[in-house]
């Protein structure tokens, strides 16, 4: 994997016209790499995560998912800046800072965007640090400096003790409410083998009833 991704950052430096020819194909490009982005987060927040915290608690389980967690988007912020392409989109969000959206989420994201506390906490609530890092590097690919690694890890503690109150809540619900379909479904099954007994001696009755009248 790390060949092909050099191969690629290499061929991406010689020729980026003929990999990214036009805006479309670089915001196409930044909704791909998302998309995928997010389908391995999905994975490792609502399942991976939220199974290790119900299951070792909050306080072993959020520990080792959070070391685990800050492994990954090190690495993979490390993996970022050496591949310098600007799958994130940081760079385009300072181009769509400069206008003016008109729908109302877009009013509000902007306006957050606008205001970096307001957009720390809003991306440590649906970011992990990789991404919260990228986006206030704003697009640069100069090497990550101090500040860079002190955003990393408060918005990794941040974001990960949110995650682990949101996880033991989904671990517990879940739990509940699948020991509450099993014990619904346990009732259902009990009044059923109660009541079709009763049915058949009832039917077994007018069966007797019936042989008798009409002899």
């Amino acid at each position: 994997m790390f060949v092909n991704l050099t191969l690629f950052n290499n061929f991406s430096r010689l020729a980026p016209n003929l990999l990214y020819p036009a805006s479309n194909n670089r915001l196409t490009m930044i909704g791909l790499c998302h998309l995928l982005y997010a389908g391995f987060n999905w994975v490792f927040d609502y399942v991976l995560y939220v199974y290790v915290v119900y299951t070792w608690g909050m306080l072993l389980g959020g520990s080792v998912m959070t070391l685990i967690s800050l492994i990954q988007c090190a690495l993979t912020l490390k993996l970022y800046e050496k591949m310098r392409i600007d799958w994130v989109g940081a760079g385009a969000m300072l181009e769509w800072q400069s206008q003016q959206p008109t729908s109302f989420s877009g009013r509000l994201f902007h306006r957050i965007s606008k205001k970096p506390k307001a957009a720390f906490i809003f991306l440590c609530i649906f970011t992990d640090p990789f991404i919260i890092t990228a986006y206030f590097r704003q697009g640069r690919f100069d090497g990550l400096t101090k500040h860079d690694w002190q955003l990393f890890i408060y918005s990794g503690i941040v974001s990960n003790t949110y995650w682990i109150c949101v996880s033991a809540i989904l671990g517990n619900g879940i739990v509940t409410l699948w020991q509450w379909s099993l014990l619904h479904t346990n009732f259902s099954n009990d009044w059923l083998l109660t009541h079709s007994t009763a049915i058949a001696n009832h039917s077994h009755t007018v069966w007797q009833w019936l042989l008798i009248h009409t002899h």
